[in-house]
Formats: structure tokens, sequence, C-alpha cells
């Protein structure tokens, strides 16, 4: 079993969405079972998916007693700005110390950036995957902080993909098909399957 814990500096990074999109692509393309913790402070995953009963992977707003019977866990943890004055709980800090790999979704902000120091100084052992989301390559901002975060992956910005999702959905639900659409599933698919190596 391994537990992936997604985690960032800042909230409106696209956390949660990245959170059910690989749990989604972990259960359908890699025939896992998978349970998702939304330990995310709006809880989008959790009131999405809670009562849908197609649902690729089970999820949860509590961290159970035992992950038996799961082949990944993935954490969705509040930002660090929302921790300012209420720090993590024992709970949650405990899934960042057992975690195999911890991913980083992030926007290309000076403030992001600096702030992603403290994923780095967290007490774990976990592989730390920043992931430069809705990457545009005309942006001055965005190739500039692939140059400054080491080993940085990238998602690329597909508009009217990922606005189209709502809350309970994700990427491979079925959608009126588009371009943005195709292109946002194939890459968000390869970038999956280098998440999925580097805790195999």
């Amino acid at each position: 079993m391994k537990i992936i814990t997604i985690w960032c500096a800042k909230g409106g990074v696209g956390k949660s969405s990245f959170t059910k999109n690989l749990a989604a692509f972990l259960s359908i393309f890699e025939k896992k079972k998978v349970l998702v913790i939304d330990k995310d402070s709006q809880r989008s995953t959790y009131v999405g998916f809670i009562d849908r009963e197609d649902s690729p992977f089970d999820v949860v707003d509590t961290i159970p007693n035992s992950f038996d019977g799961y082949d990944y866990v993935i954490c969705d943890l509040p930002p660090l700005t929302e921790n300012t004055e209420n720090p993590l709980s024992v709970d949650q800090l405990r899934i960042i110390e057992n975690s195999h790999l911890i991913v980083s979704p992030f926007q290309p902000d000076d403030i992001t950036i600096k702030s992603m120091l403290s994923i780095y100084k967290a007490n774990t052992n976990a592989i730390i995957q920043p992931v430069l989301n809705r990457f545009r390559s005309i942006s001055k901002l965005h190739k500039e902080a692939l140059e400054k975060i080491d080993g940085c992956l990238k998602l690329k910005d597909r508009i009217g993909a990922y606005e189209r999702m709502k809350s309970g959905e994700v990427l491979f639900d079925k959608m009126p098909s588009s371009k943005a659409l195709t292109d946002a599933r194939f890459e968000f698919k390869e970038l999956a399957r280098d998440l999925v190596r580097l805790v195999k």
C-alpha cells in the first residue's frame, strides 16, 4: 500500500482537482483499489463523491484506523496558508510522515515558490514532487518557475477541460468531446504514470 499526499503552500492551485483525477486514474487505468482522504477545508472531493454510486474510488473525510484492502491512499491536505494559526493535526502530520510521495501542485508566483520550501522541510522520507499546474508555455513566469524548481513536472493549461468538471466529476467521465478534453486526458495520464513510477 502506498500513501500519496497532495499538499501545497497555498489554496486555489487545483489541488483537489488533481487529487480526484489521480485517484480516478489509478482506479480506472491501473485497476487499483483507491481511498481518498479529503482533509481540505472545502471538502469538495468528499462532497462530490460520497453519494456518487459509480465513484471510481472510495472517499472519506476522516483518517480511518486502517488502510487494509487498499493499494493506494491519496490524502488531500489543507494548504499551508490555512494553517498559520491552526497547524496540521497530529493525524495529518502522521500522514505526511508516512507518505511515500508528496505531490505539490503550484502556480508560479513568487510567494508560492518561496513558501514551497516549507514542504521540503517536512518531517518525512517521502519523495517530494512539485507539479506546475496549468502550465502555459508562452508565460515567462511559468518558464522561470520551471528553472527555479529542480525536477518540476508540468501539467498544461487546457481551457475548457478542467473548468467543465463539477466537484463530483473527473476528467475520465463521459462528457461532450473536445480537443481540450482529449488533450487534458492524455496529458494527465502521462503525468500520473510518471508519478506512479516514483513509488513502484
